[in-house]
């Protein structure tokens, strides 16, 4: 069934794209977004220094591993590792050196997963050291959770992103969306 609405936040993701020097950067990305980014993804996009001001200023939690270590299996890039293919590959993989190096003294920032009405908690930063905390076999890791009221606060407000961030507040399947008008402006001759 056609629905104006969707036609509108197509139109709207294809502009972004298109009219925007970082949208344009970021098309083949999109367009090749693997399945496990697309529904186990966060679908609002961070000013990483706004993040670590209000995660500053916010309490530090304990939470248990196995509640965050369904991310491990989310592969977030097209063609590459997920966390656990990293595991697995361990000291023969280029990014384990990332997840030596995590210092588990700093806590991750969760928050709540926006896809789910439940409790669920996604990894927002710290993703090497949640994986070096299970590779050590830690029950618990230091961790802010941001809460859901105070997510407005480091999100971005201008450019793609922010035109991301204010369609993700209309579309709960922006990323859905996203990769469907990416794959589309890449089949057009001119890209």
């Amino acid at each position: 069934m056609y629905c104006a609405q969707d036609h509108d936040l197509r139109e709207e993701l294809a502009q972004a794209f298109v009219e925007s020097p970082e949208g344009r950067e970021q098309v083949r990305f999109f367009a090749e977004l693997p399945d496990s980014a697309v529904t186990g993804g966060y679908r609002y996009w961070w000013d990483q220094e706004r993040l670590f001001e209000v995660a500053d200023r916010l309490p530090v939690a304990t939470v248990p591993v196995r509640d965050l270590t369904w991310v491990l299996d989310v592969q977030w890039r097209p063609n590459g590792l997920t966390m656990n293919e990293l595991r697995c590959e361990g000291p023969r993989s280029p990014g384990w050196s990332r997840v030596v190096a995590a210092d588990l003294r700093f806590p991750i920032v969760v928050a709540p997963h926006p896809h789910d009405c439940s409790d669920q908690l996604t990894v927002v930063d710290g993703y090497h050291r949640l994986l070096r905390a299970v590779v050590e076999g830690r029950i618990l890791i230091a961790a802010v959770v941001l809460p859901a009221c105070r997510r407005h606060e480091v999100l971005h407000r201008s450019g793609f992103f922010g035109t991301l961030n204010s369609l993700a507040e209309r579309a709960p399947d922006l990323l859905q969306e996203a990769r469907q008008v990416a794959g589309t402006i890449l089949e057009r001759p001119s890209s």
